[in-house]
C-alpha cells in the first residue's frame, strides 16, 4: 500500500483530529516540527502525520504513523473538512465593537471584541503657537472577505484614501495598523505595530512584538521574526530578524562575530 492510498484508508474511518500536545485515543494529529517529537511519545492507539518515509506502527504505543509530503497542510485539510468553519454570508461581528466613518466590509469578516476600525490616525502637527495638534483623517478602511480580525485591534482610517485590508488577511489580538497601510491578500499580522503607510506583501507574516516604521514597503513572501524593528523596505522572499531588522543570515553572521569577540 503506498502513502497516498494509506492516507485515505486513515482519512476515511478518522472522525476526531487532536493537536499532538492533547492525545486522545483513536484521533488524528500531526507532526511537523522535530522540538514536539516529545508529544508523540505520549499518543496512545492514535493516528500521526509525520514526512518519514513509510508507514510504520508502534507496538508500545499503538499509534500508528503515516507519512505524507506536508504533514500539517493534510492534517489541516482533514480537520477543517471534520470541523468546518462556519463562512457566513454576512460579515459575523462581536459585541463591543466599533466602526467609524467610512468603513466597508466583504463577505465572511469577523471582527473580535472591543476592536475599533476607523478611528482617527495619529498625525501630530504643530500649530502656530507650537502646540501639538491633530490632523484630521477624512480617508476610510477598505476591508475584503474572508478576513479575521482579533480582539482589542485598531484599524485606523486613512488620511485621505483608504487604509486597506485585503482578502484572506488573517489579525491576531492587540495589533495596530495605522492610516493608510495596505495589508494585501493572504498576510498574517499577529501581535505587532504597523506605523503608517505600510504596504504589507502577499503571503507575508508579520510575528509578535515586531514594529514597522512608516512608509516601509515589505515584499511579497516576507517572515517579519519576533520582536523585529524594520525601518527599511524588504525586498520579496525574506526573511529579517533583529533591531534594527536586517536580513536574517546577516544577523546570524553579525551575532557569530560578536561572540568571538
Amino acid at each position: 500500500m503506498n502513502d497516498q492510498s494509506t492516507l485515505d484508508k486513515i482519512e476515511s474511518i478518522i472522525t476526531q483530529t487532536t493537536g499532538i500536545q492533547y492525545p486522545i485515543p483513536g484521533a488524528l494529529t500531526y507532526l511537523s516540527n522535530k522540538k514536539y517529537t516529545k508529544f508523540a511519545l505520549l499518543c496512545k492507539d492514535m493516528y500521526i502525520l509525520v514526512d518519514d518515509e513509510g508507514p510504520h506502527f508502534d507496538p508500545v504505543t499503538g499509534t500508528i504513523f503515516i507519512p505524507c509530503k506536508d504533514p500539517e497542510k493534510e492534517f489541516i485539510r482533514i480537520h477543517n473538512k471534520l470541523n468546518p468553519i462556519n463562512n457566513l454570508p454576512m460579515s459575523q461581528i462581536g459585541r463591543h465593537y466599533t466602526l467609524l466613518g467610512k468603513v466597508s466590509l466583504g463577505k465572511s469578516v469577523n471582527i473580535g471584541y472591543n476592536t475599533v476600525i476607523g478611528g482617527q490616525g495619529f498625525k501630530i502637527i504643530k500649530d502656530s503657537e507650537g502646540n501639538n495638534q491633530q490632523f484630521s483623517h477624512i480617508g476610510g478602511v477598505k476591508i475584503g472577505s474572508n478576513v479575521s480580525i482579533g480582539n482589542n485591534t485598531c484599524i485606523d482610517r486613512g488620511t485621505f484614501g483608504d487604509t486597506i485590508i485585503e482578502d484572506y488577511v488573517f489579525i491576531d489580538n492587540l495589533v495596530h495598523i495605522s492610516h493608510n497601510c495596505h495589508i494585501k491578500k493572504n498576510a498574517i499580522i499577529c501581535v505587532s505595530t504597523i506605523c503608517g503607510s505600510v504596504v504589507i506583501g502577499e503571503n507575508t507574516q508579520v510575528s509578535p512584538g515586531a514594529v514597522i516604521r512608516e512608509g516601509v514597503t515589505i515584499g511579497n513572501n516576507c517572515h517579519i521574526s519576533m520582536g523585529a524593528i524594520v525601518t527599511k523596505d524588504v525586498p520579496d522572499n525574506t526573511t529579517v530578524a533583529g533591531f534594527y531588522a536586517v536580513e536574517r543570515s546577516k544577523w546570524l553572521k553579525i551575532f557569530k562575530r560578536w561572540l568571538r569577540d
